[in-house]
């Protein structure tokens, strides 16, 4: 396949733009082969990757032409597409759960001469459970994904228990059928992962901030765009993983203020893992001047997307983007959880205090926990953006500084 020069692509980008200062057309699409494209707007230019994931034709913003190599592009382009196609090899050889899950049923139900009450209960582990994992395919369903998408379930930790290893029990017949290669949850239920799912944290990799740029962003260098701004956030404003990947544009709010010079964003109690608590207040996430980059940049590029959150599912822009698509590589994930990125933020806040007078109790409101004092609760209403914004300006210019390759300063300047 002959790919085009940079020469050519600057003569195709003129001509573009003469037509559409001339009216004859507000935007144009140029195909550069290999599955790269140049939208062509009358103030923006953007590489953008055509790929089809899960079976559909998807556009996937690669970053901006004034600002991005011609061969780095074509090399994005080659990442997106290969992980593309060994993703839909892999997916085409396992069924979805929730088809799977008749077929299990009907085998094991007869073979094990159940009791209408254990049925019942297989029926009832999966309408309060184990329906969350319908549109997975077997060989997606991991620790991380079952964690993240179990973790808002409003059941007892018995019952959860339960229903996970009815799961498992699940996955084992499809192993030993040859269905899936490996039953990745495997005695899930007798891990400390199990236990963070009530909230107690211990079972989160993390690394000190010293090694983030080895272990976590060099890495993660030629990952394309909306991923590395998905880390960054997380990292930058100590948030929890969910509460970034489901994230919405209407959720920001750039109007500047004397407690959050650069704007802010507001998560709802009821969207964030506190939403049980009524007496809890919204998170606001006072924005940096880095995190304020970040948001107009990633905007610039994701804008011909036209999704109401930051990170859209490949498949359908309507929706966030799942859980299984933005976890960290098995490279990275040896060392670090992206939940361990909000250890990492208050170990080195809590280290930093005395040297610039930090108050401990602000810490820890940055990573927006439950109050332990629920009469104090009820009666403080202060939003302490103020505070918070002289933490997160603090972190944020330790990790621009110290932290971050090329590849990541090009996105926070």
């Amino acid at each position: 396949m002959n790919f085009f020069t940079a020469k050519e692509v600057k003569a195709k980008v003129k001509s573009a733009t003469d037509e559409i200062k001339k009216g004859t057309c507000t935007q144009k699409r140029i195909g550069l082969n290999g599955g790269l494209i140049l939208f062509v707007r009358a103030n923006s230019v953007k590489y953008v990757a055509r790929a089809k994931i899960k079976g559909k034709d998807s556009s996937i913003v690669i970053g901006d032409y004034e600002k991005m190599k011609l061969s780095d592009a074509y090399n994005q382009v080659k990442i997106i597409l290969e992980k593309a196609k060994n993703d839909e090899l892999e997916n085409q050889k396992t069924p979805f759960f929730k088809d799977y899950w008749k077929e299990y049923r009907a085998m094991t139900d007869k073979a094990l001469n159940l009791s209408i009450a254990r049925i019942r209960n297989k029926n009832a582990y999966y309408n309060k459970v184990l329906k969350v994992f319908d549109n997975y395919r077997l060989n997606e369903i991991t620790p991380i994904l079952v964690k993240n998408l179990t973790s808002q379930i409003e059941t007892s930790t018995k019952n959860l228990k339960n229903c996970l290893n009815t799961l498992i029990a699940c996955l084992e017949q499809a192993r030993i059928e040859g269905i899936i290669e490996t039953n990745k949850i495997l005695g899930y239920t007798n891990q400390p992962k199990f236990k963070a799912i009530n909230n107690q944290v211990d079972g989160y990799k993390w690394a000190s901030i010293e090694l983030l740029k080895d272990q976590l962003f060099e890495p993660l260098k030629d990952y394309p765009i909306d991923y590395k701004v998905y880390i960054l956030l997380v990292a930058m404003t100590a948030s929890r993983p969910g509460e970034i990947r489901e994230l919405k544009w209407e959720r920001i709010d750039l109007t500047p203020a004397e407690n959050a010079p650069y704007g802010k964003i507001i998560i709802p109690n009821t969207e964030t893992k506190t939403k049980r608590d009524s007496e809890h207040l919204d998170h606001v996430i006072p924005l940096t001047k880095p995190l304020l980059n970040i948001l107009k940049h990633y905007r610039e590029l994701s804008e011909c997307l036209g999704s109401i959150f930051l990170f859209p599912a490949k498949t359908d822009p309507n929706k966030p983007i799942s859980a299984s698509q933005m976890i960290l590589p098995k490279n990275i994930s040896i060392n670090i959880d992206v939940h361990g990125l909000r250890k990492t933020a208050n170990t080195f806040l809590v280290a930093s205090k005395f040297e610039n007078h930090f108050d401990e109790k602000d810490i820890d409101k940055v990573l927006s926990h439950k109050a332990d004092d629920k009469i104090h609760k009820t009666y403080n209403k202060y939003d302490y953006v103020r505070e918070l914004y002289r933490l997160l300006d603090f972190y944020d210019s330790h990790i621009v500084k110290n932290c971050l390759p090329n590849e990541f300063l090009d996105l926070v300047r």
